[in-house]
């Protein structure tokens, strides 16, 4: 299981990570443009807390403490932003690296959600992948090449 999903931590790391600073901040925020009005603003708002979901399920998943973060605000600028996603998914690569399969059925607990280690594991690699998607949806609306675009 490790071998297969952890991995994406430092995958994702470059796919999402890299291409950050090409959007605008309101894209990094999660606060939609007018080619993406027809989205609730809620959605676009979580999209926008990823980062600290990223410590969250990371430090849960390898059973450490996650590192104390200041929080964002919608003024923050842009490298700021950047830089907590950036920072983020550097932790979970550091941390997964570690794990193995020995203790995929533990149950973990987040929030009042209650699941197994492995299933944590594959919410946090879809939730990567869904925001992969957003963040290619997003370069695209605003005319600028994709990250997965290879030169």
């Amino acid at each position: 299981m490790t071998r297969t999903t952890t991995p994406g931590a430092p995958k994702t790391s470059r796919k999402v990570g890299g291409r950050p600073d090409a959007l605008a901040a309101r894209r990094i925020l999660g606060r939609p443009g007018k080619a993406c009005a027809d989205f609730s603003t809620n959605q676009h708002r979580a999209h926008g807390a990823r980062a600290d979901g990223n410590y969250i399920y990371c430090s849960k998943i390898a059973s450490v403490s996650a590192p104390e973060v200041p929080k964002l605000s919608e003024t923050d600028p842009k490298d700021k932003l950047v830089e907590r996603l950036k920072a983020s998914l550097d932790f979970c690569t550091m941390v997964l690296a570690k794990l193995d399969d020995s203790s995929m059925g533990e149950t973990l607990t987040i929030g009042e959600v209650k699941s197994s280690r492995a299933m944590t594991i594959l919410t946090l690699s879809s939730s990567w992948a869904t925001h992969h998607s957003t963040l290619e949806s997003y370069l695209q609306l605003d005319g600028l090449p994709s990250p997965s675009v290879r030169k």
